[in-house]
């Protein structure tokens, strides 16, 4: 007697098979608050995450992070894709146009203001902690390209966990905790 073909628990909406989708809360953009809160208006709607997007987002989904370090990472990659990985490199305006390419746009306060996170974000950490960072949260790299050894992943890791917990602790998202106690 043949098996009856199991069904994916996988649909359309949830993506890739290695996805790991979760519906989280957030704020909708659509709200308008001058018609009040109502069916048709409602002030928070469910998102779609994958929380395989990302290094970051798999610590999260494992409980290896906190909310408040997924946060600072979030809005680190926010900020480094804003900035498109450069931290303020000038614009050369003197640079011939190339196949018909448009000239080139002067930085937008946008991006300043991004630039200039992320240049308070390398004076915390450091540039090696912000390099680690970098890679693994804003470039979105698997640890596996980082580094070839298990034992210098595993020391990776667990440097931008705990420089992830600093970026919370210095956005306001965290407050430190006192060694012994627990608040």
């Amino acid at each position: 007697m043949a098996k009856a073909a199991k069904k994916s628990k996988f649909t359309a909406v949830d993506g890739h098979l290695k996805s790991s989708i979760k519906y989280i809360v957030v704020d909708n953009p659509y709200f308008d608050p001058l018609h009040g809160e109502n069916n048709g208006n409602p002030k928070t709607t469910k998102a779609a995450f994958n929380m395989n997007e990302s290094v970051s987002a798999h610590w999260y989904n494992k409980g290896l992070i906190s909310d408040a370090a997924m946060l600072a990472s979030t809005n680190l990659r926010r900020w480094y894709e804003i900035a498109e990985g450069c931290l303020g490199i000038a614009t050369d305006y003197s640079q011939p146009v190339v196949d018909g390419g448009g000239p080139k746009d002067p930085i937008n306060t946008r991006r300043a203001e991004a630039i200039v996170e992320l240049r308070n974000i390398r004076l915390r950490l450091g540039p090696q902690g912000y390099e680690t960072v970098e890679k693994l949260c804003g470039q979105c790299l698997k640890i596996a390209s980082v580094s070839d050894t298990r034992h210098h992943q595993r020391k990776i890791a667990e440097s931008c966990q705990a420089m992830l917990e600093e970026l919370a602790v210095y956005l306001g998202y965290k407050t430190r905790q006192i060694k012994g106690k627990k608040t």
